[in-house]
């Protein structure tokens, strides 16, 4: 997975159109089952870990739209 969410030339591949080279949206709603939306998901997780530490406005609205985009609720990991 972490070539999917760190900056190589295999994570930006999801952003390239093949037709033509350029960059596109690679909206994850729909989409579920596949690496980008699982990086997504973990980006959310990680978001809302922090956030409990922070408490921050604009980070609990980012997530929210996020969570928005992808169209499911996402729970924050918890140590059993």
């Amino acid at each position: 997975m972490s070539t999917h969410v760190h900056p190589t030339a295999k994570g930006a591949e999801a952003y390239i159109r093949e037709v033509d080279g350029g960059l596109t949206d690679h909206p994850v709603f729909g989409i579920f089952g596949s690496f980008l939306a699982a990086a997504a998901v973990c980006v959310v997780q990680v978001a809302l870990t922090i956030n409990d530490l922070l408490n921050n406005e604009t980070l609990s609205a980012s997530v929210n739209k996020a969570q928005e985009l992808l169209g499911v609720m996402i729970e924050r990991p918890k140590l059993s």
